[in-house]
């Protein structure tokens, strides 16, 4: 299974329910944490606090640690 990962550029990286600024935050994240997951969506078309193109990655762990 593919594997991506990315890691924070400033504190404040929030993990949420589902890929939308609606949906509850699960938790945050810090400057240089390394985040692991195996599935990316990205935004098909601009909408409601989201622009084309933008990412986003179904998280399976966090510095080694899943979740």
């Amino acid at each position: 299974m593919t594997q991506y990962s990315m890691t924070p550029i400033t504190s404040g990286t929030r993990m949420r329910a589902d890929h939308s600024t609606f949906s509850s935050v699960i938790a945050s994240y810090t400057r240089g944490q390394l985040i692991v997951g195996d599935e990316i969506w990205e935004a098909p078309a601009d909408g409601t606090e989201v622009k084309k193109g933008d990412k986003w990655l179904k998280v399976t762990s966090v510095d080694g640690v899943n979740v």
